[in-house]
């Protein structure tokens, strides 16, 4: 009988992990040095290792899944696209005024706690248009207002679009026909919808969601286009498949189309892993400890006092947070999807050990007075 194959490959900012799992039951491991200018490169350089040391065909490889910090090295490094925004007449500034809970409310000079950099006030475009929260048509799209702020934009040497219109996930019809008519003059520039990528109320939210995923997509689906290609060549048959934040796997296109999902892709894959390690060894403990750096869309329970399992949510806010004007910091304080602070929590609002009477005293480890 043929042994096939799957490997899982993740690609971190010094080594390259591959495990290589037979049908026999065998179990392989390899580690190669990241290329920083080329991460693709350490695959291609471990399937030729693969091939040579332990005698494996690429074409017996039968899955292939793969742990990026792509997206996660992009927003650190602030190396994402640069990225507009179409949006209502009246709400361009959604981004920058956040949920209005500041840190410093008295200070001189305020520094930005929202991820302005995103797309700062001069990429930020309003159109007319409004839809009611019913979803009837207050007032149609102006289509000649788009294609005039999406030349402007494209003038500004921008690379990726977020369209973010009031009250799309109700009815996403302006979205989509804003989306046609910039692709009909600009087909290479990326688009993102907030109605497709984080279809729900709250504005400054799903404003600043899709403007993540309009940041990264074509970061990231450049990347994924060269694996992919790099797999085809090596003669892999097995088609490409990427871990999200939540721990689950999509397909290469899918990842591509939904960048934002890939924030936390590469440290979800590693806890999905720890869990089915600890279950293989029969350790008791295994999900508990897991549990306690919690994975993509996990949520506090107040009562229970700890991590409980996510609610039904296939992306994950990384917005209600604050953001320094340093890029290194930037990420370390924000509520990215597959955070382990809650978008609501990271805003100030109803953090553990931060709401009102005794138990947030509790929690803080003082007494009543």
């Amino acid at each position: 009988m043929t042994i096939k194959y799957s490997v899982g490959v993740d690609i971190g900012g010094t080594f390259t992990d591959v495990v290589c799992a037979g049908s026999d039951g065998s179990f392989r491991l390899m580690k190669r040095a990241t290329t920083r200018g080329d991460p693709a490169a350490a695959v291609r350089d471990a399937l030729r290792a693969m091939r040579a040391d332990w005698g494996i065909d690429p074409a017996l490889i039968e899955r292939f899944v793969h742990g990026s910090t792509v997206a996660t090295n992009a927003v650190i490094e602030r190396k994402g696209a640069r990225t507009g925004i179409v949006t209502t007449a009246g709400f361009k500034d959604v981004l920058e005024i956040g949920r209005q809970m500041r840190r410093r409310m008295y200070d001189l000079v305020l520094t930005p706690e929202t991820p302005v950099f995103l797309a700062p006030g001069a990429r930020r475009k309003e159109v007319a248009e409004r839809i009611a929260a019913d979803g009837a048509i207050v007032a149609p799209l102006a289509e000649d207002e788009v294609r005039a702020r999406a030349a402007e934009l494209v003038a500004d040497d921008v690379d990726s679009i977020a369209i973010v219109f009031l009250f799309s996930f109700v009815n996403p019809a302006h979205e989509r026909r804003a989306r046609d008519i910039i692709a009909a003059a600009h087909p290479n520039l990326a688009v993102s919808l907030s109605s497709e990528v984080d279809p729900a109320f709250r504005e400054y939210e799903r404003t600043a969601v899709t403007a993540f995923d309009a940041y990264l997509k074509p970061v990231v689906a450049s990347y994924v286009a060269r694996m992919g290609h790099d797999l085809a060549s090596a003669g892999v048959p097995a088609p490409l498949q990427i871990m999200q934040s939540r721990g689950g796997i999509a397909a290469a296109a899918t990842a591509a189309e939904r960048p934002v999902r890939l924030f936390l892709s590469g440290p979800a894959a590693g806890i999905v892993g720890g869990v089915a390690a600890g279950r293989d060894a029969g350790s008791a403990t295994s999900s508990p400890s897991i549990s306690a750096a919690p994975a993509a869309t996990s949520r506090w329970s107040r009562a229970a006092n700890r991590w409980c399992a996510p609610r039904v949510s296939s992306t994950a806010s990384p917005c209600a947070c604050r953001w320094s004007t340093s890029p290194r910091s930037a990420p370390a304080a924000a509520a990215s999807p597959g955070s382990t602070t809650p978008a609501r929590f990271a805003s100030g609002r109803n953090r553990p050990g931060r709401s009102r009477g005794r138990p947030a005293m509790e929690a803080a480890g003082r007494k009543r007075p």
